[in-house]
């Protein structure tokens, strides 16, 4: 299950790095998945 997860939180993050640099949308997405993917790191640590 976590692996799935991880493996979506990198297909989004390889979409989010095609948008345009300028976006708005692609630096609120990047942010949302680096948060992502450190509190799925917190979790596992536990």
């Amino acid at each position: 299950m976590l692996f799935r997860q991880l493996q979506s939180i990198y297909e989004r993050l390889q979409q989010a790095l095609k948008l345009p640099e300028h976006s708005r949308y692609k630096a609120f997405q990047i942010q949302i998945l680096y948060r992502t993917i450190y509190k799925v790191e917190w979790l596992t640590r536990k």
